[in-house]
């Protein structure tokens, strides 16, 4: 019988319906070879190739905007107003690239156990696009030094123009 994948999209608050959707598949005991996603669908196919479905969940309980993101010093908290983005925030968090990823490494850091991902069988890709080439980049678990995997899961999900290009060596992704 042929392997079983599943590919996970990118865009924020879909990273939720997919640990959902995941605690699905488990109850019915559907397992996959290969898992594959661009940014927070990148960072889930991580955690499902660690084979660690507690740990995901803490994440997704743990996660909110300020977990994620952090704005620049320069970025005051009257301009984002109380629970909603005004238009002049988001057009100088734009302009400035002022959202810092730090917190969301952290996050990462602290809920990805990279031993048990690269002891896991289960395959794992990683979709990241370079910048300024925009071409797309695929990793695999298999090429990626332990070391540098939440750097390759950092950069898949650097959202420009948002935040800035995120730096691994001489390389740029976005």
């Amino acid at each position: 019988m042929g392997k079983k994948a599943v590919v996970l999209s990118g865009g924020g608050a879909r990273g939720a319906y997919q640990a959902g959707a995941w605690k699905a598949l488990r109850e019915l005991d559907y397992q996959f070879d290969i898992v594959t996603g661009t940014s927070v669908g990148a960072l889930n196919a991580a955690m499902m190739a660690s084979g660690d479905f507690e740990r995901a969940i803490a994440l997704w309980q743990e996660i909110s905007p300020e977990a994620v993101l952090k704005n620049s010093p320069e970025t005051s908290s009257e301009e984002i107003g109380i629970g909603k983005w005004t238009l002049e925030f988001m057009e100088k968090a734009i302009r400035e690239r002022s959202f810092d990823q730090t917190p969301l490494r952290a996050l990462i850091e602290k809920n990805l156990d990279l031993d048990a991902l690269y002891a896991s069988p289960v395959e794992l890709g990683i979709v990241a696009t370079k910048h300024p080439s925009m071409e797309t980049v695929r990793l695999y678990k298999n090429e990626i030094p332990k070391e540098r995997m939440i750097d390759y899961l950092m950069a898949s999900s650097a959202c420009y123009p948002l935040m800035r290009a995120y730096k691994i060596g001489e390389e740029s992704y976005i």
